[in-house]
């Protein structure tokens, strides 16, 4: 249970730290769940839109996009590590801060300052 709740306290301050009003947050979600969406229609040779995903329920783009994987699709889970490949796929397109999605930037400034002051830098 504590690990749990250690967890639960990690993912909460990710968020706060990256300046979000999420209450579920991965590293995902610094992207615009556009961005996280195209990668996974990518590797899966899907076509899944936003308005696709659930209101309800978690705000991590991944848990939306594996709730609709399993009950649109029929797939068991989403795996990960099949994203992480084309999302590297983009990454090594981008030249310059200017390529990134809306948004990734500033949430990840925000959360490496939120990371180093909490460390003394």
């Amino acid at each position: 249970m504590a690990e749990s709740s250690g967890k639960k306290f990690r993912i909460l301050m990710l968020g706060k730290a990256a300046g979000t009003k999420q209450t579920d947050f991965a590293i995902e979600d610094l992207f615009p769940p556009k961005f996280f969406i195209d990668c996974v229609n990518d590797t899966y040779g899907l076509a899944i839109k936003p308005e696709d995903l659930p209101e309800d329920g978690s705000d991590m783009i991944t848990k939306k996009v594996e709730h609709v994987l399993k009950t649109k699709y029929g797939h068991s889970r989403l795996d990960k590590k099949l994203i992480l490949g084309e999302m590297w796929k983009q990454f090594d397109a981008w030249k310059s801060i200017d390529d990134l999605p809306a948004h990734t930037a500033s949430r990840a400034e925000k959360m490496f300052m939120a990371i180093n002051a909490a460390f003394g830098e």
